[in-house]
């Protein structure tokens, strides 16, 4: 059943029966305001609803063995992007709603995951997810990922806040490490509040390569990375009860 909440006077109103829809995917949504059209992945593929009165508009096969998941809709080319996992690589792919066609528009390089979350940016043609990678911040015309930013585990629900052009996420716990200096030259110390077991340290770079990899023991420990070239690098942390990412500037 397709339903609306009025958020003024807390009711729900049941539009109409999603007839030969048998589950929608959770967070895989998107909504065209300008046509009142909201998108859902479905058994049927992309579900295109009348958002006043709940009707299918139209359904649109997804011939992807895995799926298409992150949806956003692009007012400016009348697409969704989003993005399904292929067996061995994440694509960044593109749906046009006039002709119903695909196209794939680049490997999501060091990839390993998106969440069904996402965001976009229209006036910039910047989409958000969140990924093993931390938040990626991906050209929707290319697929090309732009930057990440390193996030604490659990982070879910993002939005982008166009008045202030920054993220609003929500997340589950407040676990990090402090890293400095920040950038550097390749050398910099990292601290663990609370470690007190053995923790298994990686750092990768934007092509999701591992370039440096320890395990630490105590709170306080030292990294040489002088060898490395300047960039943008993840540093991961995984102890036996929680994961920390964080961005590594050298210089």
């Amino acid at each position: 059943m397709f339903t609306s909440l009025d958020l003024s006077t807390k009711t729900f109103t049941d539009l109409d029966t999603l007839h030969g829809v048998e589950y929608l995917s959770l967070g895989s949504s998107t909504f065209d305001a300008a046509n009142n059209r909201y998108f859902n992945i479905t058994n049927l593929g992309v579900t295109v609803i009348n958002a006043q009165t709940g009707t299918i508009i139209d359904t649109v096969a997804i011939p992807l063995l895995f799926g298409m998941k992150g949806i956003e809709y692009d007012p400016n080319t009348d697409k969704l992007l989003g993005s399904y996992w292929t067996g061995s690589v994440e694509l960044f792919t593109s749906l046009d709603l006039s002709t119903k066609t695909f196209t794939d528009l680049d490997t999501l390089h060091g990839v390993e995951y998106l969440s069904p979350g996402s965001a976009f940016d229209a006036a910039n043609n910047r989409y958000f997810n969140i990924t093993n990678l931390g938040v990626a911040v991906i050209n929707a015309q290319t697929g090309t990922i732009l930057d990440t930013v390193a996030i604490p585990l659990g982070i879910k629900g993002i939005e982008l806040n166009k008045s202030f052009n920054v993220g609003v996420i929500s997340h589950e716990n407040n676990q990090h490490l402090s890293v400095y200096p920040n950038p550097n030259n390749g050398v910099f110390h990292i601290e663990v509040p609370g470690l007190d077991t053995p923790a298994n340290l990686k750092v990768l770079n934007t092509a999701g390569q591992t370039v440096y990899a320890s395990q630490i023991h105590s709170e306080k420990t030292s990294i040489d990375l002088t060898g490395q070239a300047a960039g943008i690098y993840i540093l991961h942390l995984e102890t036996n009860e929680r994961v920390i990412q964080e961005k590594i500037i050298i210089k």
